[in-house]
């Protein structure tokens, strides 16, 4: 076995890379953790019981996990994560989904005051958004592909 020696310059740059590696790892592992016992306790509720599912504008909800929806983000990053599971909903639909499976305290008026206009402005300006009429005339909204 042969020995090799590193400046301390080297062995500073080799633990400043070591350490934000398992910093990384421990994020990583702690998030699996979490989902895991999230998992676990979810198996723990099915045991012997039926789990009702709503039928929400004639869509049966699929189940995303609670921990992959953040009420902190914005207006648009939570309609874009509705959109993504169910595209071609109008505004008053993303609320209902946000309100119904997530945020069941979330001011209604406040996201109705809100939402609409930051997906027009996602639309019109910013091109995230695609902004049709559904088969009702109403604006739906669908992420651009």
């Amino acid at each position: 076995m042969a020995i090799i020696e590193i400046s301390d310059k080297v062995s500073q740059k080799l633990r400043l890379i070591l350490t934000e590696q398992i910093k990384s790892a421990t994020e990583k592992f702690l998030t699996a953790k979490m989902e895991l016992d999230e998992l676990k306790e979810a198996l723990k509720n099915l045991d012997g019981t039926v789990v009702e599912k709503r039928v929400v504008n004639n869509h049966i909800p699929i189940n995303i996990p609670s921990w992959e929806y953040n009420s902190k983000w914005s207006w648009f990053a939570k309609a874009e994560f509705i959109l993504k599971n169910r595209p071609g909903l109008t505004s008053n639909e993303i609320i209902d989904e946000i309100i119904e499976r997530y945020e069941p305290n979330l001011d209604r008026q406040k996201a109705v005051n809100s939402l609409p206009a930051t997906l027009s402005v996602a639309a019109v300006k910013d091109n995230k958004i695609n902004r049709f009429r559904n088969d009702k005339n109403e604006w739906a909204y669908e992420l651009m592909k």
